[in-house]
């Protein structure tokens, strides 16, 4: 709902100009980066024999995803209104650009992947951090292979096919 408000807000303001005292926007990057924080590492005590109470859990559920998504909206308001500084040249990276397009079918197949390696246990596992590190860094390089895979094979034929039946709304026919 968040993230629906906040495109919304940007579709009616759309680029108009916003001027922001310069304390409001260290205000709100100080804000966002502590509530950002607050959702990653506010489990930190539970995983290490402080475990949170129930009122404690209770209160970081309900709310994390929320405020995650309070963090990353002042993220996108920010860099969408010239606030970004070094975070919006990061963020707009032409590196990226590539990985956006294979990240969604990587999370889409991540779990088959997943579940087949888990599977094919025969054996008790026990866990390593090392191990861990390892499966990780070769799930994600196995899902990214069959992410490029998927797009090449389906995705991007079936979208230059869509450009070709689908007339563009930008181009003006006469």
């Amino acid at each position: 709902m968040v993230g629906m408000a906040m495109g919304y807000l940007l579709l009616r303001i759309k680029k108009q100009s916003f001027k922001l005292h310069p304390s409001v926007v260290i205000i709100g990057w100080c804000a966002a980066t502590a509530i950002g924080m607050a959702c990653v590492y506010g489990l930190y005590g539970g995983y290490n024999n402080h475990p949170l109470s129930p009122t404690e859990n209770a209160v970081y559920m309900a709310l994390c995803r929320f405020a995650w998504a309070v963090s990353l909206s002042w993220v996108v308001f920010a860099c969408h209104y010239g606030y970004g500084g070094w975070i919006n040249d990061f963020l707009s990276w032409e590196l990226w650009i590539p990985m956006s397009r294979l990240t969604y079918s990587a999370y889409l197949l991540h779990p088959i992947i997943i579940t087949i390696y888990i599977s094919n246990f025969a054996t008790n596992y026990f866990f390593s951090i090392y191990m861990l590190a390892f499966e990780v860094a070769a799930i994600i390089t196995l899902a990214y292979t069959a992410a490029i895979l998927l797009a090449v094979s389906i995705e991007f034929p079936f979208g230059n096919l869509e450009k070709m039946l689908v007339p563009s709304p930008d181009k003006k026919t006469k």
